[in-house]
């Protein structure tokens, strides 16, 4: 009689058009398609609202918009967590490193372990600061929530303090431990024939900015390069793409005001929303020579927008921060600087023609191809899964 497959139970986001594909969901789902092979895979959805900035005040009817969602979504938990009491189950959630969402994430535990005391935690961080907890509350909510799990699953070493420092966090931590980078959704994954059509890219080049407009992310930083780009008179040479989840219309109309109208109407600059369709997303990325993210966001860990460019043969330009340098080889791949400015962004572009970028997008695909394919991913899951 064939042994049955453990079961893992998901409490994860699921894919919300009102908030677009961010890196949260895609996340959750590369990890469950990497464990459905090798276990039994259920999905409880963790509802809550849209996006916002994380330096954004809450409004009282946000704020009880996620009470609301997440009550709903631990009703549904614990049913779950119920269903077939004498079969091993382990729970995975995504760990998050606010307080507010600490807090949350700790009442789901609390509700999961009352259920099912049973169950093995695993907890999956994708935070660049998790392991890095201000303030008493919310140092007290993470070692109670790391001394719960069984196994604690990092991005990136560069994202974990020192060893003294984790072991006075919680002692033991280290042996929980597994380091599991990213990876991308296969439908971002061109073949053979898109890549070998990315090599005869024309007109200007083309620079992408695909992420949340969040100011931490970095797009003003670029929007500077671009006014510094244009007071040189190279305008005509380069075509500027945004596109991402806005937090709000004002904020949109801020930044496009911050521009030279002339800028847009020219078409040096292209001021979008965010892309649902997959395809979009990575038709953008084979039609740009390079891909800009100067992010630094404070939870920023290891982006995946960054991965999908590199798997689009995109030069990366980006700031040396979280895990990033995992990522990208200055000067070969890309532009790596610590706390970069427009003026090196500006620089770099005026410094590479489209035949040097195309150089560096073969490096950025040959460093993806090298460590962070969905297959390399998978067999890393199962083991930490394990």
């Amino acid at each position: 009689m064939t042994k049955a497959k453990p079961r893992i139970l998901f409490f994860v986001p699921v894919p919300n058009p009102e908030k677009g594909i961010t890196g949260a969901v895609l996340g959750s789902q590369t990890v469950l398609e990497a464990a459905r092979a090798a276990f039994r895979t259920q999905i409880v959805a963790m509802r809550h609202s849209a996006i916002r900035d994380s330096d954004a005040g809450l409004s009282p009817r946000a704020l009880w918009r996620l009470f609301a969602d997440h009550r709903a979504s631990l009703k549904d938990l614990r049913a779950a967590m119920l269903d077939e009491p004498d079969r091993p189950l382990t729970l995975y959630m995504v760990a998050n490193s606010s307080l507010m969402a600490s807090l949350r994430d700790w009442w789901s535990i609390l509700v999961a372990s009352r259920a099912r005391p049973d169950a093995r935690l695993v907890l999956h961080t994708r935070n660049g600061n998790f392991f890095y907890p201000k303030g008493a509350l919310a140092h007290s909510v993470r070692r109670r929530m790391l001394k719960r799990a069984d196994r604690i699953i990092c991005l990136s070493k560069r994202l974990l303090p020192p060893a003294g420092d984790l072991e006075a966090l919680l002692p033991g931590l280290e042996a929980k431990l597994r380091v599991v980078p990213n990876t991308i959704d296969r439908a971002l994954i061109p073949d053979a024939s898109q890549l070998a059509a990315s090599h005869a890219r024309t007109g200007p080049i083309r620079v992408l900015y695909l992420s949340n407009f969040i100011p931490s992310k970095g797009y003003q930083i670029l929007g500077e390069a671009v006014r510094l780009l244009a007071e040189r008179g190279l305008a005509e040479r380069f075509r500027f793409v945004f596109r991402g989840k806005w937090m709000n219309d004002e904020q949109r109309a801020a930044f496009i005001a911050s521009l030279n109208p002339a800028l847009i109407e020219s078409g040096m600059v292209d001021i979008g929303g965010s892309l649902w369709e997959r395809r979009e997303v990575q038709a953008e990325l084979l039609a740009s020579d390079a891909f800009c993210l100067p992010t630094s966001y404070p939870a920023e860990a290891m982006p995946r927008s960054i991965l999908e460019a590199m798997a689009c043969r995109c030069a990366v330009i980006a700031n040396d921060h979280a895990s990033i340098a995992d990522l990208i080889e200055d000067g070969r791949s890309g532009l790596l600087r610590k706390a970069i400015r427009a003026q090196d962004i500006a620089d770099f572009l005026e410094a590479h023609d489209r035949q040097a970028l195309s150089a560096m997008g073969d490096a950025s695909l040959a460093r993806f191809a090298d460590g962070f394919t969905p297959e390399t991913h998978d067999l890393n899951v199962v083991e930490a899964l394990r």
